[in-house]
């Protein structure tokens, strides 16, 4: 038999083998310009949900992952033969459809399995329905009897966790009351939650409408399927406050103080042997993280790793409780250590908390290490901190016009 060249679209650049099969995985244009030209195609578009690697639910709660978002509907919902090929004759090049799993996030079988399933199944139906017997309400239905054959398997897929709106945190500060709000990603049989420290069963109480609290407490909350087969617990802190304090500082001038000493450091701990200190200021925080060169096309190896502490004092535009998130390796808000995110791969925070804080100055330090933990190198990371008033949607990066020393 015959060997056939399967290449990523990239090979229309260089001109195609007459036999070369194309596999268009940066949106559909690849494997429509491919199959123009009567090449057969393998559809598998990132743009369109056919990157599995990436999240199936709220970031802030999840594994960490390579970044994207794709869920069960998007999956469903392409038709791997565009229409193009369709009205111009051209549909049957289209071999097949497939999704790609990168597995440089995935340290385990069992999170391998959690990232592919039930997604996979998904996909499996689209590549073999046929367009006008899709319908994925249906598909919605019966992935509640899959499911429960995947556990005749031991596969540990995804179940999908109560999420809160504008992102999840386990730690919510408030000041006279607040309200949490749940939903899922992908419909499941209920929610329950427990308010009294234990862990919450099929029979705990129904989650129906949002949970007020006037007092501090812990929220211990997941999801039931259809089956009985419950979701990890999220536990959540609830903590009344008052407003810290600002701080009033004379004369107090842009930027933050930084001192940074080079080696390498896995924790905060290790700081402590540092011998060599320098001290600089800084404008942006985007400076904690790019003291040394390190563009993509640099070798880690060729790096000079780094640990820098910058303080000083960040602008709070009004009262309020603010959410703050980073990447960072600590983020400490007068004098309390607010944000640790030791030990964890430094993308996409899921160490978020909240706090109460009045109008005005309020001291900052902000940890980081320049080390690679889990394949991702922090110098990759931007520095940044974000911030959220809690009733707003989005969080928003730290400017430089909000920090002082």
């Amino acid at each position: 038999m015959a060997k056939k060249m399967i290449g990523w679209y990239e090979i229309l650049e260089g001109g195609l083998a007459p036999t070369a099969i194309v596999m268009s995985w940066q949106g559909e244009e690849g494997g429509i310009a491919a199959a123009s030209m009567d090449h057969e195609v393998i559809m598998t578009p990132a743009s369109n949900g056919m990157y599995i690697d990436q999240f199936e639910g709220d970031p802030k709660i999840e594994p960490v992952s390579i970044g994207g978002y794709t869920l069960l509907d998007r999956i469903y919902n392409y038709d791997p033969t565009p229409d193009t090929l369709v009205k111009t004759g051209k549909a049957h090049y289209v071999k097949g459809v497939q999704c790609n799993t990168w597995s440089e996030y995935m340290y385990t079988e069992e999170l391998r399995e959690y990232r592919v399933f039930p997604r996979i199944i998904a996909l499996s139906e689209i590549a073999w329905t046929q367009l006008d017997r899709k319908d994925y309400k249906d598909f919605e239905r019966r992935i509640d009897n899959a499911l429960v054959r995947l556990d005749g398997h031991n596969i540990n897929y995804h179940i999908p966790l109560p999420e809160q709106p504008n992102g999840s945190c386990d730690f919510v500060a408030f000041t006279d009351k607040t309200s949490l709000e749940f939903r899922t990603p992908r419909p499941v049989h209920k929610m329950v939650y427990t308010l009294d420290g234990s862990e919450p069963t099929v029979n705990s109480t129904q989650y129906t409408t949002p949970i007020e609290f006037t007092e501090s407490g812990i929220l211990k909350i997941r999801t039931v399927l259809v089956s009985g087969k419950m979701s990890k617990v999220r536990t959540i802190t609830i903590e009344k406050q008052t407003l810290a304090p600002a701080i009033k500082v004379a004369n107090p001038k842009p930027g933050l103080k930084m001192a940074k000493t080079y080696g390498y450091y896995l924790n905060v701990e290790g700081l402590a042997n540092a011998e060599i200190w320098q001290t600089i200021t800084i404008k942006s925080l985007r400076e904690i993280t790019n003291q040394e060169k390190a563009d993509w096309g640099i070798s880690i190896r060729d790096f000079k790793p780094y640990a820098a502490i910058a303080t000083g004092y960040i602008e709070i535009p009004e009262d309020g409780v603010y959410y703050f998130s980073s990447d960072n390796e600590e983020v400490w808000i007068d004098n309390k250590l607010l944000i640790n995110n030791r030990g964890e791969v430094k993308r996409f925070s899921r160490n978020d908390k909240s706090v109460a804080l009045a109008k005005g100055l309020h001291e900052i330090k902000i940890v980081y290490l320049g080390h690679i933990i889990g394949g991702w190198p922090t110098i990759w990371s931007d520095g940044s901190v974000s911030i959220r008033k809690e009733d707003a949607k989005e969080f928003t990066k730290v400017q430089p016009e909000m920090l002082f020393f």
